[in-house]
């Protein structure tokens, strides 16, 4: 929703959800206004033309309707090429099957009641085949087509890389022919746009020129002797006749170029060549796709855990385009190529030339979407890896061929029917596995960059307007978000998966948290990352935040706390009876001792139980960044984060720890540690012995709550007075009195220590993290907050101690809290039942490790606000007092002069 709202802020479109009635789309799309055609070459060129669009009940040729239908309403026709079903006529399939998409959906509400009406005014079905002469279109209809039609666009085709090669010939380069008959019958002809593919150049590897490369053969012999064979030659020629092209698809679209070329003669002609076509990437529907072919097929085999490996390289770059990217690029070529001067032009619509996509970041960004809501048909838990050609052949043996064959033996053996009907189930899985890498093994193992010269030479004559209305610049392109948007496409759109939950945040992060599982990794990651404690301070002079744990500095720190002059000052005062030691005792219990071994084995430790317990979370990376920036200007920084359960001190450690940012030091509550139930005032886990040696060597460190005191008698001697008379040898404190004082300095030395210490944490540049709430909130909503560690860091702000401080806010919330149970029962008016009880924390986590991969607390997710600036906070107070200063002043004036006169 995040990225939604940044593009109506961008463009001033509303976003909209449908109104009650009417069929929700279950992505929030965006409302569109009927749009007023500008001034540019493309608004100028589309106004009053006859339009001849093929393919429209594709995939492609949908959106591209659409989009004429919403952002040209100055065209004057559109005539739709349908062909007839047995049990449906043209007219009926176009209502069905292009008007019934929940594609068009958005253009309802624009015209709301006269949607059919515009429709009608705009859109003409004509019946025909494209396999047939003329298309197939009645004589008497198509002279009057010719008389008046204007512009053709072909875009139907075969896109099967498996299609028989006399099948493929027919409909790829026998339709084009037919569609330039077309228009050459038509006397006001303009432009004829054909739609082919970039890996029509496929035959050849690196980079490839927007331009028709020579055939070995000449173009018309070659499909004369196409056409010459039976189905059956052509099946046995088809290697020798496809040379290089990895399939009949692109070998087809190839030839039909040349064909198209030898043949256009006056006929304007361009084609368009997109790369792999993927899902829409913005309008009208974000993630919009109805089809599962090319790499939607290929991420959708990965996603339901049937493909687990393809020869291939992370590092290789695919070319993949969104659809609207596509369409946009098709209505721009198509106006723009009968003013650049030229009659015949090629013009590449893909991404690698300006906004290249490595596997490595498809997989970064798509499958964990596949896998933090994995869909309840899949085959098992997704898993890809790319793996080097030469051993494909032995993993897919050892991975499904024998076992497969195992089983097959054992169920044979067995006799079971049941077993039998899965190991033939198995069989037929492995055989179309076995096709579908054959069809994509050769786009993956290689990698091409198309040149988009000619492309960018669209983009340089279109004005603002038509740059954001028909946008197919790839630089532009937002991958992080299109490939989340992409995979809920998939599920919601071309699978039909119902109550899908709409992606939100800026980032769903799978790596460094991923879920790669393969032996050691976990302890590989943990090993080899850095361990960064701290941003440069006084104790060190390293730049950037890249310094170490070091035992040193902390003891170094713990001398200039004992030395300061506020604990010195404070020791001088202690009473006869009271331990001078008592601030290094205290500074010992509270203080972290932060160890990099222990730092590795929580991290090790937490990604195990992670993995586990949680599917996935969910991290604004826009809001990463800016903390990012903050410790990059070598700021002092505190974490202030909600509290909805103990994880929530554990997340954001293991989070800056991945990545690669300082591990705070955690302030928890001494009494309330992790685990207690604060009701009941059950001591937390924290309070015992491992727990808390491993809480402070991982950088937590404690504060005392408030405990409960006795009133002590004013006219009794306090700590006051006991301190202004520590050096009479007279006792002048009640005997029932004694402990109430020494308990009251023991407080007043805690505080003193507690407040240096934090402090120096800060002056120092070591990042630090509390809860604002100060308990954990088990109703979900935030509690009153806690003012003290705000007091106490702010003081050195105020104290000149530092220059600024920044507070981070973070917003920490669960699907699903461990401590479910428990918050049920203190809300409920009850207490924990101790931490043997499955009601407690600890009994939770307990149960949870008795079914580790059963329980699923679904997803964490992380929101970074804004850095807080407490000297801009304060700068700005002080300009706003001084303003109400100035204006009760003039009114005092004017008041003083008016009672003068």
């Amino acid at each position: 929703m995040r990225k939604l709202k940044s593009f109506q802020k961008a463009t001033g479109i509303p976003i909209i959800k449908p109104e009650k009635g009417k069929r929700v789309i279950p992505y929030p799309y965006l409302e569109y206004k009927p749009r007023t055609p500008g001034t540019g070459f493309i608004d100028t060129f589309w106004a009053g033309q006859h339009v001849f669009v093929t393919g429209c009940t594709g995939f492609l040729g949908k959106i591209l309707l659409e989009k004429m239908l919403r952002d040209l309403p100055q065209i004057e026709q559109i005539y739709v090429l349908i062909r007839s079903k047995k049990d449906q006529a043209p007219l009926d399939r176009f209502k069905k099957e292009i008007l019934g998409s929940l594609l068009f959906d958005p253009l309802r509400d624009i015209y709301g009641d006269k949607f059919d009406d515009y429709i009608s005014s705009k859109v003409t079905p004509v019946r025909g085949d494209i396999l047939e002469d003329r298309f197939g279109i009645d004589p008497q209809e198509y002279t009057r087509l010719t008389s008046v039609i204007t512009v053709v666009v072909h875009c139907a085709a075969t896109i099967s890389f498996s299609e028989p090669l006399l099948d493929a010939v027919k409909q790829n380069v026998l339709g084009s022919i037919k569609a330039l008959d077309l228009a050459k019958d038509c006397p006001n002809i303009k432009v004829l746009c054909q739609v082919s593919t970039a890996y029509a150049s496929s035959d050849r590897l690196g980079f490839i020129r927007e331009k028709l490369y020579p055939l070995d053969t000449d173009p018309e012999q070659l499909l004369s002797y196409i056409l010459s064979l039976t189905p059956e030659q052509a099946e046995v020629h088809v290697r020798r006749l496809q040379g290089k092209h990895p399939n009949t698809y692109t070998y087809t679209k190839s030839l039909s170029e040349h064909i198209l070329r030898i043949r256009h003669g006056n006929i304007p002609l361009c084609i368009v060549r997109p790369s792999i076509i993927n899902s829409i990437a913005r309008d009208p529907i974000p993630g919009w796709i109805d089809t599962l072919a090319a790499a939607g097929g290929l991420y959708t085999a990965v996603g339901l855990g049937v493909l687990r490996f393809l020869p291939g390289s992370n590092l290789h770059n695919t070319d993949q385009v969104p659809a609207d990217h596509v369409s946009n690029m098709i209505i721009a070529a198509t106006a723009f190529h009968p003013i650049s001067g030229k009659n015949f032009e090629i013009y590449h619509c893909g991404t690698t030339a300006r906004n290249p996509l490595a596997w490595e970041i498809v997989k970064y960004f798509l499958f964990p979407f596949w896998l933090y809501s994995p869909p309840k048909t899949r085959f098992t838990k997704p898993k890809f890896d790319f793996v080097k050609s030469w051993t494909f052949e032995l993993h897919h043996f050892i991975k499904w061929l024998l076992p497969i064959a195992l089983f097959t033996t054992y169920a044979n053996v067995s006799g079971d029917s049941t077993l039998i009907k899965e190991a033939k189930m198995f069989q037929a899985i492995e055989r179309k596995l076995t096709r579908f890498t054959s069809t994509f093994r050769y786009f993956v193992e290689n990698e091409w960059t198309f040149d988009v010269s000619n492309s960018d030479a669209i983009i340089a004559q279109m004005n603002k307007d038509e740059k954001q209305t028909f946008n197919f610049d790839a630089s532009k392109l937002d991958w992080s978000s299109y490939m989340l948007y992409y995979s809920y496409g998939l599920r919601t759109y071309a699978l039909g998966e119902k109550n899908l939950r709409i992606p939100r945040g800026d980032y769903i992060t799978n790596n460094p948290l991923k879920f790669d599982s393969s032996p050691g990794a976990d302890i590989l990651w943990a090993v080899n990352n850095p361990i960064l404690f701290k941003t440069p301070g006084p104790l060190s002079r390293e730049s950037g935040f890249t310094i170490r744990v070091n035992r040193a500095n902390f003891a170094q720190l713990h001398k200039e706390i004992l030395n300061s002059p506020e604990i010195r000052k404070l020791r001088s005062r202690l009473p006869v009876g009271i331990d001078k030691n008592l601030p290094e005792q205290i500074l010992n219990n509270l203080s972290a001792a932060p160890h990099p071994l222990v730092l590795r084995v929580l991290a090790y430790g937490f990604r195990k139980l992670y993995r586990q317990l949680y599917s996935g979370v969910i991290i604004n990376e826009v809001g990463l960044d800016r903390v990012k920036e903050v410790f990059n200007l070598k700021q002092n920084v505190v974490l202030v984060t909600s509290h909805r359960s103990w994880m929530d001190f554990w997340i954001v450690g293991f989070l800056f720890y991945a990545f690669n940012l300082p591990v705070p030091h955690v302030c928890v509550k001494e009494e309330q540690g992790i685990g207690a139930d604060h009701f009941s005032n059950q001591p937390g886990w924290l309070n015992t012995f491992l727990a808390r040696w491993i809480f402070k060597r991982s950088g937590g460190f404690l504060m005392k709550g408030k405990k409960w005191r006795p009133e002590i008698n004013p006219n009794s001697n306090d700590i006051n007075n006991n301190n202004n008379n520590s050096n009479s040898n007279t006792k002048t404190t009640s005997v029932g009195n004694k402990g109430e004082v020494k308990a009251n300095i023991e407080d007043e030395v805690y505080r003193a220590v507690f407040k240096e210490y934090t402090q120096k944490l800060l002056v120092n540049g070591y990042p630090l993290e509390f809860s604002l709430e100060g308990a954990r909130s088990c109703a979900g909503k935030l509690l009153q907050p806690k003012k003290g560690m705000v007091s106490i860091l702010s003081d050195a702000f105020f104290n000149a101690k530092v220059d600024d401080i920044k507070f981070v806010p973070i917003a920490i919330t669960y699907e699903k809290v461990i401590e479910e149970n428990s918050h049920v029962k203190e809300l409920m008016g009850g207490i924990g039942s101790g931490l043997e009880g499955s009601g407690s924390t600890i009994g939770m986590l307990i149960n949870a490790f008795k079914w580790f991969n059963t329980l699923d607390f679904g997803r964490i997710n992380v929101q970074f606000g804004d850095p807080l600036s407490i000297l801009d906070f304060t700068d700005n107070y002080i300009e706003e007092v001084h303003e109400k200063n100035n204006i009760l002043n003039n009114n005092i004036n004017n008041n003083n002069n008016n009672i003068n006169n």
